[in-house]
């Protein structure tokens, strides 16, 4: 069982915030507050458990009637304490339960906060070709840095990684994949012509083969990978964003990691000024990471394509609905049954003009991208100056959700809540 609920926190759903403020709460002349109830509405017909709300920072210290230095715990109904963080945009983010159709108060207060374990992190690894990579209790994500594109493989999608423990142990995969005294005899082995014994030591520490802890099964290469997106030329040419230029990572933890990513200048319509830029976020509890992008200096409306990569054509597994704005395809792994299947997903928040597969058509084209057979592809519209949001995540099914089914019902209940947010409100004070 998890600790968590397997629904996302709803960081990625918008959550509404209505404060039910009357009279002169705000002014000056009023009277600083020693608690805040918060009150939480669900108008689902589905229980909402550990979901991430939040409320703006400067309305709690405005409220308290104190500086940005102010200390408070949150509370439930039940006296209990939970866990909050302040984002990098200011906001006071803490999960909540709410029944079907109903609502429950949370209570902000003067006091200490405990210490919290991270239920996610994220990290940059400029040792392994500038890799940055993140996860939480239910899944492991990565993205390629510009060092990986002067290497002998190149890659620009998102990768994922399979685990099958609530512990975060990213880290520790890098560490074990880096150990400089491992290396050495490696490197002794094969100078010794000892090729097995070498290959088998390097088998024991690196990110391919399930240590205990999952392993990495993906296959990305010179693809979007799990859900990357790209511009398009035209009905069918891609511009893909290569890997990033310069990061920035604005929240590490604990309960959200944030990662505002710049690529290099890229060439569209002749222009080759056009600068693409994301903001990845990922909650605790959560398989979906929520993207924001923009193309600076843009001048006319562009398709653009969300593609998850296709690793075969017999025992590809798909559904999508253009309607609804998502896609789901089960990404069968290389050693299967051995490594199991891996679930792979997109919601989209802006409207889908077309959900389809686009095959690589000659042999020559899927070696361009090493192997693979194509895409499972939503292409939208881009207006300049807008942002494009939507989700991305995948599960194993050694871990969570066990089927393919399941992943696609899972999808569909995420969508719902994104339509129908929480709705957060801070009761009046009596």
């Amino acid at each position: 069982m998890f600790p968590l609920s397997l629904f996302c926190f709803s960081e990625f759903m918008k959550v509404q915030v209505s404060f039910l403020l009357v009279g002169a709460m705000f002014a000056a002349c009023s009277q600083p507050r020693t608690s805040i109830d918060v009150k939480i509405t669900n108008k689902l017909d589905t229980l909402r458990s550990n979901e991430l709300v939040e409320i703006p920072f400067k309305q709690v210290i405005d409220e308290f009637g104190e500086s940005d230095s102010v200390q408070f715990v949150i509370v439930d109904k039940d006296g209990k304490e939970v866990p909050y963080q302040i984002s990098y945009d200011e906001n006071v983010i803490f999960p909540v339960s709410v029944g079907a159709n109903s609502s429950v108060v949370y209570t902000i207060r003067h006091g200490v906060p405990k210490t919290i374990e991270p239920r996610v992190q994220g990290h940059f690894y400029a040792f392994r070709n500038d890799d940055i990579t993140w996860e939480n209790e239910l899944a492991i994500y990565r993205c390629f840095g510009p060092t990986q594109q002067m290497t002998k493989e190149p890659k620009y999608g998102y990768d994922y990684w399979c685990k099958d423990t609530t512990d975060l142990v990213s880290e520790d995969r890098y560490i074990r994949a880096s150990d400089p005294e491992l290396q050495s005899r490696i490197d002794l082995l094969e100078t010794k012509g000892q090729i097995r014994k070498a290959k088998a030591l390097k088998d024991s520490m690196d990110f391919y083969h399930d240590h205990g802890d999952g392993l990495d099964c993906f296959k990305v290469g010179r693809t979007l990978g799990l859900a990357g997106t790209a511009l398009m030329a035209d009905s069918v040419t891609l511009i893909p964003s290569n890997a990033y230029s310069t990061y920035e990572i604005l929240d590490n933890g604990p309960l959200r990691f944030t990662v505002a990513l710049t690529y290099p200048p890229m060439k569209v319509d002749g222009d080759s000024s056009i600068v693409e830029k994301r903001i990845i976020s990922l909650d605790a509890g959560c398989y979906f990471n929520k993207v924001q992008l923009s193309f600076g200096n843009l001048k006319e409306v562009k398709n653009i394509c969300t593609g998850i990569v296709l690793n075969g054509r017999r025992r590809n597994k798909i559904e999508g609905s253009v309607d609804d704005g998502f896609m789901a395809f089960r990404y069968r792994t290389q050693n299967y049954p051995k490594t199991g299947d891996i679930y792979t997903g997109a919601i989209f928040v802006h409207p889908v003009l077309s959900i389809e597969e686009n095959l690589f058509k000659t042999s020559k084209q899927r070696a361009e991208h090493d192997g693979n057979f194509g895409y499972l592809q939503a292409i939208s519209q881009y207006t300049p100056g807008d942002s494009f949001v939507y989700y991305f995540g995948a599960s194993w099914s050694k871990y969570g959700l066990k089927s393919f089914d399941e992943w696609v019902e899972h999808i569909r209940q995420f969508n719902r809540r994104l339509v129908t947010p929480l709705k957060v409100s801070i009761v009046e004070k009596k």
